[in-house]
């Protein structure tokens, strides 16, 4: 084989290990929702996030400890508590919205995130998109309107809180962005894991409820679940590029139906389908220009 054939097998073998590491992602991040959605049922939003945060922040503690704290030095705190402050007041609303809506409702309406990272860059920060990127912006937000379908009888009023929460993520990818040009995966882990523990904390201990035995399993497998899509995430985007994975990260849609059907009951009208279809695509051809500029 010819050295360029090399080339290709190599990428190829790397696109395929980023696959498969963004597949045991979003059945993870499903899981993950999951988990959370039934803790709601005894546990408050601000005091699930708190706890799994807590137990990861903690691991991570004792792993610096062992490795050497020189790893942590960085000039971006401000930069990784606006993340941290973004990340938490995100996580909050997408948590609360989980006990009053079916998980891949949930999923899908979060989906609009990569559509408002393109507005948000367009205005705040002057990127070009065409006409192409125009229309399928519109297209996707056409998508989100009919699964959210304000005027219906059955409109869920935490639909927008999970838009509000894709808004949300929105700004806090643009903070991942700058911290990822400088920091180093060890940094970036503690230090956002610190600061949403920090952060979460006032309000978990205001509507704070008592734990109970059963509890202390699914926090551990909660968090668990948390630092597992850590790794890989960052493993994924180590192998493959993003145009790659963006079809492939939709698959947490199709997971989060499966369980939420199985575990929960849950059950899926035509038109949250037909809008959930819509986002998908629009929000893949957006991410694939992107990768193809």
């Amino acid at each position: 084989m010819s050295k360029a054939g090399y080339m290709v097998h190599d990428v190829a073998k790397h696109s395929i290990y980023g696959i498969i590491w963004i597949l045991v992602n979003n059945l993870n991040l499903s899981i993950q929702s999951a988990t959370i959605k039934e803790l709601c049922s005894s546990l408050s939003s601000a005091q699930i996030v708190f706890l799994y945060k807590f137990v990861v922040w903690v691991c991570l503690f004792i792993w610096v400890a062992f490795t050497g704290f020189y790893q942590l030095k960085t000039s971006k705190i401000k930069l990784y508590f606006i993340r941290s402050f973004l990340s938490i007041a995100a996580a909050l609303i997408y948590v609360k919205s989980l006990q009053y809506m079916p998980l891949a409702n949930a999923v899908a309406i979060g989906f609009t995130e990569p559509l408002f990272v393109t507005l948000i860059a367009v205005i705040f920060l002057k990127e070009f998109l065409n006409v192409n990127g125009i229309i399928a912006l519109i297209i996707g937000f056409i998508g989100a309107i009919i699964t959210l379908r304000p005027g219906a009888h059955n409109f869920n009023i935490y639909s927008l809180w999970v838009l509000g929460a894709a808004i949300i993520w929105s700004f806090d990818n643009l903070a991942v962005k700058l911290l990822g040009r400088t920091e180093k995966s060890v940094q970036y882990l503690f230090y956002i894991s610190l600061f949403a523990t920090l952060l979460s904390a006032p309000i978990a201990i205001k509507e704070w409820k008592p734990l109970e035995l059963w509890h202390l399993p699914w926090i551990l497998v909660l968090a668990s679940f948390y630092f597992i899509h850590l790794i890989a995430v960052f493993k994924a985007f180590q192998y493959a590029n993003l145009s790659v994975l963006a079809p492939f990260d939709f698959s947490r849609i199709l997971f989060s139906t499966i369980i939420g059907t199985v575990w929960f009951g849950d059950q899926i009208d035509i038109w949250s389908i037909t809008g959930t279809m819509i986002i998908t695509m629009s929000s893949a051809y957006i991410i694939w220009k992107k990768e193809h500029k």
